[in-house]
């Protein structure tokens, strides 16, 4: 029989299960047939540095010292949040999902701007393994949100 998990390890195990299944990261994907087929599609994902925010006007829907820059091939580098670190009250869920051969399935995160509900972020709930870093991380569309790093 294995060793039994002390009180305080019991209900750390129980909170992380609970955060996860909170915003719906629920495990891997597998690996990514895009990525075996596409060496040369390279995804690096690192610690941002700093501290950064997203701002959709006035309100700040996000602040972190632990956010991710993910960089894709020739695209745009991309600031992801942990999903603690995001004002999701702020945020309406969408129906929108969308699929990234190198990353897995999207969903997304709406809010009201001039009486529309527009998306405004995404994120991956489960990842394919490659950059299973940004599961459940969020993201903006930098030409909706104004995501940048806090001048100190």
């Amino acid at each position: 029989m294995g060793a039994q998990l002390g009180e305080s390890e019991i209900l750390l195990e129980a909170l992380s299960h609970r955060t996860a299944a909170q915003h719906g990261v629920t495990g891997s994907l597998g690996a990514s047939a895009a990525a075996k087929r596409s060496p040369e599609h390279r995804i690096d994902i690192s610690p941002a540095g700093k501290t950064w925010v997203a701002m959709l006007g006035d309100l700040e829907l996000a602040r972190s010292d632990r956010a991710l820059l993910l960089t894709e091939a020739s695209l745009t580098p991309v600031i992801y949040f942990p999903p603690d670190d995001v004002h999701t009250e702020n945020l309406i869920a969408s129906e929108t999902s969308s699929h990234c051969p190198f990353k897995g399935d999207a969903s997304y995160w709406a809010a009201e701007v001039d009486g529309k509900r527009i998306d405004i972020a995404w994120y991956y709930p489960r990842t394919f393994d490659e950059v299973s870093e940004i599961a459940g991380f969020i993201a903006f569309y930098a030409n909706r949100v104004v995501v940048r790093p806090v001048d100190t």
